[in-house]
């Protein structure tokens, strides 16, 4: 029968089993698991042109770079955990955004802290919404959707006694559609609109 021979702890000399390379008691105390800061910027590259430093880590699809936490905790977001390491810690309620705009990007000096509100605010004056917020709002005959003339929707409120049905198959529309416009919901902003 073999007989392994006893290990000793390679944090504090101590004997320790001979499968892992530290005690119990130093187990315990954290030594040799690598701390956030260790495991961040083991995964970091740092991009000479933007002066980003990019995670090389696990990315999300959303492309966000994704850190294990220790034991009990779940994982974080790699821009998080760099300010948690540089800056300390994050208020409730506040995001860690990005000036650069890489989602990548865990360089302290290209984060900030801010408010969803100021996200989306950074987001718009950037342009960079999925959506443009065109300004000023198109409305009524200029709408890409539109199928009716002003004159129509005139129209068909003046007649707003007749069958909706009647009214959605000369104009083309649905009588929900007619509805809408007669009740003011649809094209409120054109003079002589009121809700009934």
């Amino acid at each position: 029968m073999r007989v392994n021979k006893p290990k000793t702890c390679r944090y504090c000399g101590g004997p320790c089993d001979y499968r892992v390379s530290r005690c119990r008691a130093c187990k315990d105390k954290g030594l040799g698991v690598p701390t956030a800061k260790d495991r961040l910027l083991s995964k970091i590259l740092r991009n000479e042109s933007t002066d980003c430093w990019e995670f090389t880590g696990y990315l999300l699809p959303n492309g966000y770079g994704r850190i294990a936490g220790r034991r009990g905790e779940g994982p974080n977001l790699a821009h998080r955990v760099s300010w948690l390491v540089h800056r300390g810690e994050i208020p409730a309620g506040m995001l860690v955004c990005h000036t650069c705009d890489n989602r990548k990007c865990v360089n302290p000096d290209h984060l900030f802290l801010g408010t969803q509100s100021d996200n989306l605010q950074d987001m718009k004056s950037k342009g960079r919404g999925k959506i443009p917020n065109p300004l000023p709002t198109t409305r009524g005959e200029s709408h890409w959707k539109n199928k009716l003339t002003k004159e129509q929707v005139s129209e068909i409120r003046s007649r707003s006694s007749e069958s909706r049905k009647a009214l959605a198959v000369e104009f083309k529309t649905t009588p929900r559609y007619i509805s809408s416009i007669i009740s003011g919901t649809k094209w409120k902003w054109l003079k002589g609109s009121k809700r009934l």
